[in-house]
């Protein structure tokens, strides 16, 4: 089949409107029957913005409507039956399915919210022919009554399906006091899912944090987030098997306008718009953006929320973060769905909007390690922290790196270095604090610039950058030459000619010395009146001829 006659769910995402118009569509009803089967009947999911939350929470609505036409082929068909009989239900059962969206509006106080809450129950009511029968004008409690009213008179619990439930939370991130209110009110508003808990079939919320419990006895505190359970992590994205399946022509004739092999293609893909990660094992891409990238047949830049962006870079500086540790982070699994301001507002933030994503996972005590999900996220998260840490910068950061790289890749050593020194006066230090820790806030600003060029550089060439205590190492591999730099951040931290002695020390360089390619290494001092990189020396490093192996 051509790719052009073909149909991709470009901007598409309900699920009854992609069966009905035949558009592509990979199957993700196994994991519904998954949830229908092994799963609570309360649960919150976390996903980053665009990975496929409504449409899987619409492909919930159309089957707790029982439109079997819908599913035909599909897996959930072939299993109805079978998970009905063993769960004592009627199979294709059309259950009310109140539908709630809490996404599309700003919300400023909790006014806001209660208002947008008791419009959409309001909706529900007038399509059930719904009178309340108090006085009372709180959206909990309309819902309470709504619930009791549709099991009493049609005979069928409700399911409650909300999209986008938590916008009011993250939209009030920053200021704690009313993103406190914000959470107290959807508590209230889901203690149905506890009170009427005979008259609910099942409530499933979508979104990228989860509520904040009011306490353990209290609120709506009997729900399950599913987000990291191993059974239910391939709900939302796909694999790259998927694309294989069920994108083949739009892959083969990518890779033909790319001029690269299909292989080389998706690894590219994956280079690019892969990586997300929510079990440590499996990998995934955001569904709406690879199917942008495959209807279009472009290579687009990825969809990052910059405020967020903007706002973590804040907090990085005033906190005095290594920028570098972004990539190499710690944290339990808990942290990453938190929706409390108060903690440190960067894992949890960067985690929610897909730039940071888990890596790999210590099982035994259940520490995820982290890093940044794939490198058009790299590349747009590095772009807004340039400008954090660099306000007077005139220029685009891309700029710079091109031209340092191009020197690099060139062997001009100076004139690499002279760019470097146009640029670092560039770095703002007025974020650190004048106190006893000024210092080490300092040694962080002047470490994150460093990385910011090199880790940029590394969409041309394979970079690798090193923090330590008062110094930074970089290794920078062209197409002639290995270069390892150690750059002392500190005017005491040592001399061009000690920094050299120690990289002939580390690890990564002697793995380095063992190729054909000739590795330079580049000792730099630090200016400290000036704040930039001062004098420095180069030497080449002499290779052991028992270890001149072919370049890996």
């Amino acid at each position: 089949m051509e790719n052009n006659e073909r149909q991709l769910p470009f901007g598409v995402n309900d699920f009854e409107e992609i069966r009905k118009r035949g558009l592509s569509y990979v199957d993700k009803t196994e994991y519904l029957a998954n949830l229908r089967c092994y799963g609570p009947s309360i649960v919150t999911l976390c996903r980053p913005p665009s990975f496929g939350k409504t449409l899987f929470a619409t492909t919930l609505k159309a089957y707790y409507e029982g439109k079997k036409e819908l599913f035909k082929g599909l897996y959930i068909e072939k299993v109805e039956e079978e998970i009905a009989e063993a769960r004592n239900y009627k199979p294709w059962g059309a259950y009310p399915v109140l539908w709630f969206d809490l996404g599309g509006r700003t919300y400023t106080s909790q006014e806001d919210l209660d208002e947008e809450l008791r419009k959409q129950v309001s909706v529900w009511e007038k399509r059930y022919n719904f009178v309340p029968y108090t006085s009372s004008t709180s959206p909990s409690s309309h819902l309470s009554q709504l619930v009791a009213y549709l099991h009493k008179e049609i005979g069928e619990q409700a399911v409650l399906l909300v999209d986008n439930y938590d916008t009011p939370i993250f939209q009030t991130y920053d200021n704690p006091e009313l993103n406190l209110d914000v959470n107290k009110s959807l508590c209230v508003f889901f203690e149905v899912t506890k009170c009427n808990n005979a008259d609910i079939e099942a409530c499933i919320l979508f979104g990228r944090s989860r509520i904040r419990e009011r306490s353990a006895f209290s609120g709506f505190n009997n729900h399950s987030d599913i987000s990291f359970h191993y059974q239910h992590t391939k709900i939302c994205g796909f694999t790259e098997q998927d694309l294989i399946e069920h994108f083949s022509p739009e892959l083969a004739a990518l890779a033909k306008k790319e001029n690269l092999s299909e292989r080389k293609l998706l690894a590219k893909l994956e280079q690019r718009y892969g990586g997300f990660n929510f079990n440590g094992e499996d990998t995934f891409y955001n569904p709406g953006q690879i199917i942008e990238v495959l209807a279009t047949q472009t290579l687009i830049e990825p969809w990052v929320d910059r405020d967020v962006i903007r706002s973590v870079a804040q907090r990085v500086r005033t906190k005095g973060w290594v920028a570098s540790e972004i990539e190499n982070l710690q944290c339990e699994r808990t942290y990453l769905t938190n929706s409390v301001p108060e903690y440190a507002g960067v894992l949890d933030r960067l985690f929610q909007i897909g730039v940071l994503t888990v890596k790999s996972e210590e099982k035994k005590f259940q520490i995820l390690q982290l890093g940044i999900s794939n490198e058009e996220y790299a590349y747009a998260f590095l772009h807004e922290f340039f400008l954090a840490y660099c306000p007077t910068l005139q220029e685009k950061p891309e700029t710079i790196v091109e031209r340092i790289f191009k020197a690099l890749a060139a062997k001009e050593l100076e004139n690499a270095m002279a760019q470097l020194r146009e640029f670092m006066p560039h770095i703002d230090y007025n974020g650190a604090p004048k106190d006893e820790t000024y210092a080490s806030y300092k040694n962080s600003f002047f470490q994150a610039g460093l990385y910011f060029i090199f880790r940029r550089m590394n969409e041309h060439v394979s970079t690798k950058v090193e923090c330590h205590k008062e110094c930074v190492d970089i290794l920078v591999k062209t197409s002639k030459q290995y270069y390892a730099f150690s750059f002392l951040c500190t005017s005491t931290a040592g001399t061009p000619e000690s920094a050299i002695e120690a990289l002939k020390e580390r690890d990564y360089v002697k793995t380095l010395n063992k190729y054909k390619t000739p590795l330079r290494l580049v000792g730099v001092d630090f200016d400290a009146q000036n704040k930039n990189i001062g004098a420095w020396k180069e030497e080449e490093m002499k290779k052991d001829k028992e270890e001149d192996n072919k370049e890996a």
